[in-house]
């Protein structure tokens, strides 16, 4: 959109899937979370009113087509999946027996995309912090499963108290039934049995279960960028002048910072490196203040250092 607007000559968009907005077409469809689709919507209508940018659906692009495309410049906006190997985010190790390779161990992805299935009794392993783990109890309880929500933090997803949503978002859970249980640290999930310890006692608590649902961490779909860099000379034959990596394909964040990521560089990318951001610029950096009040003259500073 950004780069649409400035002007540039020939922006083409190619999406793997059939319409643009990457995650948020699934997470827009969570309980509660319809009006996050402005976020799309908002955009798709601003290239189709104010710009040239052309758009490609269904259109997945491999290394080969990505040299052979005639792009000056690529930029990366592939996203990130939920962890698929038990890696906790808290203890920066894997959970023993959370593969979700195996078929009691499901992601958020594979449930709400690819379909899928999970049992009745279903333990959600929380450590996001924000709205990802609450939101899967929530579906789940409201489709009938028995659900058990456990997570490291002190309470349901704490940066949610700076959305305003952590207080309905508990008495949600609390109304649909959903057993609670903070400060926890996952150890293992096998054979039925999920152990986690609390983070302050070390006392364990064991859940049983027929399914985990693991919401850990997400890992950056990057692997078709690092490919490309480390073969400069492959770019250089095929008129690729840079690449670049944005959103969560280069660090997994909020839907905020993904937009910011690419809004910023689009500002920025006729920059001698429009990677390295340049220093934000306050018009204002005091109310009712002007320049002349930030000026210090050599006199006054050196004045004010012998003081």
């Amino acid at each position: 959109m950004v780069l649409g607007k400035r002007g540039y000559e020939t922006v083409q968009l190619v999406d793997a899937q059939d319409k643009v907005g990457g995650h948020l077409n699934w997470v827009a469809k969570l309980p509660g979370f319809g009006t996050w689709q402005r976020v799309v919507d908002w955009r798709k209508g601003q290239i189709e009113r104010h710009t040239k940018v052309g758009i490609e659906l269904n259109t997945r692009l491999t290394y080969d087509d990505i040299l052979n495309y005639g792009a000056s410049h690529v930029i990366f906006a592939t996203g990130s999946r939920w962890d698929i190997t038990g890696m906790s985010a808290p203890t920066h190790d894997f959970i023993i027996g959370a593969d979700a390779s195996h078929p009691h161990v499901v992601t958020p992805d594979q449930y709400c995309v690819e379909g899928k299935k999970v049992g009745h009794r279903v333990v959600v392993i929380d450590c996001d912090a924000y709205y990802m783990g609450s939101a899967m109890a929530i579906q789940l309880a409201e489709r009938g499963h028995q659900v058990t929500y456990v997570t490291y933090n002190e309470s349901v997803g704490p940066y949610l108290r700076y959305t305003l949503e952590e207080q309905r978002t508990h008495e949600k859970l609390v109304n649909l039934g959903v057993e609670m249980h903070g400060q926890k640290l996952p150890m293992s999930v096998e054979n039925g049995v999920a152990v986690f310890v609390d983070k302050w006692s070390g006392r364990p608590l064991e859940l049983t279960y027929d399914s985990i649902m693991l919401v850990t961490h997400r890992t950056s779909d990057c692997a078709l960028y690092d490919r490309l860099q480390a073969n400069p000379e492959a770019m250089e034959e095929a008129g690729i002048k840079s690449i670049h990596l944005i959103g969560d394909a280069h660090t997994p964040g909020m839907i905020a910072q993904s937009t910011f990521s690419g809004a910023r560089l689009a500002r920025e990318f006729d920059s001698p490196d429009p990677d390295q951001h340049q220093p934000f610029i306050r018009e204002r950096r005091l109310i009712g203040s002007t320049e002349a009040d930030y000026r210090v003259d050599s006199e006054a500073m050196s004045t004010a250092l012998n003081f």
